[in-house]
């Protein structure tokens, strides 16, 4: 009968020496997809896309879930903060197609209102800057 004893941790794989003398060689990982023509390139955008950016505002935003409305002349419209700072905020909107350049943010709960201008737009959200 064959000497069979194990050849340390097993990590899920069997591992064992047969007759005392070989030894089991773990077989090398495949990188040749880094190399890859476009792959690293793409990689690295991936990486960069998750990791954390630098804070480039001149006061930094704090977190928030805060319902608000934007008022303006003749309605309004319900919002919800997401950041807020002493300098601005982040809006979520419904759309932002149809609320104009300046208008005032009013939070209810607080009685706060503040005149603010648009300072960017995406699809369901707006940055917006306090005057």
């Amino acid at each position: 009968m064959p000497d069979v004893r194990r050849a340390g941790p097993s990590h899920g794989r069997r591992a064992a020496r047969i007759g005392g003398s070989r030894r089991q060689e773990w077989p090398q990982r495949d990188v040749s997809w880094l190399t890859r023509r476009g792959t690293l390139y793409q990689f690295i955008r991936i990486w960069a896309y998750f990791a954390p950016m630098d804070e480039h505002r001149a006061v930094p935003r704090n977190r928030v879930l805060r319902a608000g409305t934007i008022e303006f002349g003749g309605g309004a419209i319900n919002c919800m903060a997401r950041n807020l700072s002493v300098s601005g905020a982040a809006l979520d909107v419904a759309s932002p197609v149809g609320i104009p350049e300046h208008f005032t943010l009013v939070f209810p709960g607080g009685g706060l209102r503040m005149p603010c201008h648009v300072v960017w737009r995406k699809e369901k959200r707006i940055g917006v800057a306090f005057d």
